[in-house]
């Protein structure tokens, strides 16, 4: 008698694998072909992407420190696995351009990494540290652009479609290559057929891109959105008596998604930290800012550094009026501010924390090339930390004892001055 067999339908199957977890799913793509035709099929990374059931168990926290990234898991077990890895592994020669590496952007559990000095040529990434799956970026066409012209960019996400949005410019002009996952493309637009005035970008705040607009941070008072709908330019004027106006562009304020807007968390002058909503918008052509809250900080404004959100809504600053040397021992404090409630709070956060970004775990780029694991740094992060990208290479054991030799002679020579 032939032995009976039963299978699965392979609707109920997708319904199964779509309520694993990521790294269950890697796991059980060996157990028969069908399986892995399944869980390796476009539609099914797809699915991963708008999957409500990883938006509980897949969640990710991406810290930016001074020195490094870190991807640490909110929720589960902890993890014995630490991946590390550096810039030279990216292909950036780090002693060439004295430079290191640099996140541009995150968006739907995908990392654009490339060059801390970026440039028209730089070499570009887009990586999932979930699965460690990376996929280089063909180079914007040489024609177009000046090698060495600055640039900025940053990763969105429409149409069902990853967007890279690439702002260069060299002697004051521009222009805009968007590149397509789906098509693995670049589309080059010239930048001065609307009339918008670019003037010199900045780098910090990062750029964002929402709701299939893209924003770019103006050193003299403004934002430039390029809307990938129309594929026009516009500018965004910031609100009146803005801190950024006054002061430092850098280091004071944040650029964060607000729904399907902005919103601009500003360290004022006065000590506070305010919540700026951007109205309306590009897709209407008008803009306007709301003061929706502000909550005082106690703390002179120099010393206050704003951070980030956390998953549960709530704002995170520094205080690094305690810093002694940059070089020495942190005595950052941090607070999390309840803009709904106006309470402020100090609270436990990683050392040197400079930003704080969310990642929802998701398979694409399961189909390209894999990171090599690199494992020889000391695994002196938390148990739940799956993932470390050093923004520079690690210095060698004979360069730290070389750095540390250079010290004490140092040090022997200031004794014998004295």
């Amino acid at each position: 008698m032939e032995e009976s067999r039963t299978y699965l339908p392979q609707d109920l199957l997708v319904h199964i694998f779509l309520r694993l977890e990521i790294k269950s799913l890697l796991r059980i793509r060996c157990v028969c072909k069908s399986w892995y035709r399944i869980i390796c099929s476009s539609p099914f990374i797809k699915a991963t992407i708008s999957s409500k059931a990883n938006e509980q168990k897949d969640v990710y926290t991406l810290y930016t420190h001074l020195d490094s990234y870190s991807l640490v898991r909110r929720k589960g077990f902890k993890t014995d696995k630490k991946y590390y890895y550096h810039a030279e592994l990216f292909g950036i020669n780090v002693r060439k351009h004295n430079s290191g590496i640099q996140v541009y952007g995150s968006c739907n559990g995908l990392l654009c990494v490339s060059d801390l000095n970026l440039r028209r040529d730089s070499i570009i990434y887009l990586l999932n540290p979930v699965i460690r799956r990376a996929k280089i970026i063909p180079e914007i066409p040489v024609e177009v652009f000046d090698p060495q012209g600055v640039a900025n960019m940053c990763l969105g996400y429409i149409d069902d479609d990853y967007k890279l949005i690439k702002l260069v410019g060299c002697s004051g002009n521009y222009r805009v290559g968007v590149y397509s996952l789906r098509t693995n493309s670049w589309k080059i637009i010239s930048c001065d057929r609307d009339g918008v005035t670019f003037g010199r970008l900045s780098d910090s705040p990062s750029s964002m891109c929402v709701n299939g607009v893209a924003y770019f941070v103006r050193y003299v008072g403004a934002i430039i959105c390029f809307d990938l709908h129309d594929e026009r330019f516009r500018e965004v004027k910031f609100p009146e008596n803005f801190y950024p106006i006054r002061g430092q562009i850098t280091q004071s304020f944040t650029i964060e998604a607000c729904g399907e807007t902005i919103a601009l968390m500003e360290i004022s002058d006065d000590g506070h930290l305010v919540k700026w909503v951007l109205k309306n918008g590009v897709l209407t052509n008008t803009f306007t800012w709301e003061k929706v809250s502000s909550i005082g900080l106690q703390a002179a404004a120099d010393n206050i550094f704003p951070i980030g959100f956390t998953y549960d809504g709530k704002y995170v600053v520094k205080n690094d009026a305690l810093r002694v040397l940059r070089d020495g021992p942190s005595s950052d404090k941090y607070y999390l501010c309840d803009l709904g409630k106006s309470e402020l709070k100090e609270c436990m956060m990683p050392k040197d924390l400079e930003a704080i970004h969310y990642l929802v775990g998701n398979l694409v780029l399961l189909n390209e090339q894999t990171l090599d694991p690199f494992v020889e740094l000391e695994a002196t992060c938390s148990t739940r930390t799956t993932f470390v990208l050093c923004k520079r290479r690690p210095l060698t054991k004979k360069e730290k004892e070389e750095i540390s030799r250079k010290r004490q002679n140092k040090d022997k020579k200031e004794i014998r001055r004295d």
